[in-house]
């Protein structure tokens, strides 16, 4: 008597990682949302009254951060590190759910989303780093800490804080492929985050 043999085929075995997946980058998606709910918060109710960010009066930054070194601390961490390691699975998630229809498009737009985390992650990492040298200084020479700061706000912006292309591109991407997929439908708006301007 001949036994069957099932053959599970290279994509059936491969679903139970996609659907976890697709889970990771469902809560990944959420936790991006929610470090803009508490950027936001932050800088409306404490960083925008105080002139924090102004290259025109930097004394009144590194004061800032003398006296909210740990806020700062943690407002960085969560705007930019959190939110960039919650990208790196998001990114990959909707490269899951959208290279079968559109593998080319998926993969650029993908490699862009990873570049975008990482310039996102080494733009926090920069700004923490620079609050402890920024604070250290200003108790030793007030004129030195504005001068380090500028330098530090600038490579900051550079890297992720102050503009937004590789997340455009990205968003750009992710949307053209999801309609080329079917997963998005033409006249809808996309899903996917966004972080067009950020206003800290």
């Amino acid at each position: 008597m001949a036994t069957e043999v099932s053959e599970i085929s290279p994509a059936t075995e491969g679903e139970p990682i996609r659907y976890s997946l697709q889970r990771a980058g469902g809560i990944a998606a959420l936790v991006d949302a929610a470090t803009f709910v508490v950027g936001f918060a932050l800088f409306f109710t404490l960083i925008a009254a105080s002139n924090y960010g102004s290259l025109t009066d930097p004394s009144a930054s590194v004061e800032f951060l003398v006296a909210n070194q740990l806020t700062m601390y943690v407002w960085n961490l969560t705007i930019y590190i959190v939110f960039g390691i919650a990208l790196v699975v998001l990114a990959l998630a909707l490269y899951a759910r959208l290279r079968d229809g559109a593998p080319a498009l998926s993969q650029v737009a993908t490699a862009f989303g990873l570049i975008w985390a990482g310039l996102v992650i080494a733009s926090g990492m920069v700004a923490n780093v620079g609050i402890g040298a920024v604070v250290e200084l200003a108790g030793q020479n007030a004129a030195q800490a504005e001068t380090t700061w500028l330098a530090l706000q600038a490579v900051e912006n550079g890297l992720g804080g102050g503009n937004e292309i590789a997340g455009g591109v990205w968003v750009l991407l992710v949307s053209l492929a999801a309609l080329r997929a079917g997963e998005l439908s033409r006249g809808s708006t996309t899903s996917a985050h966004s972080s067009a301007s950020r206003v800290y």
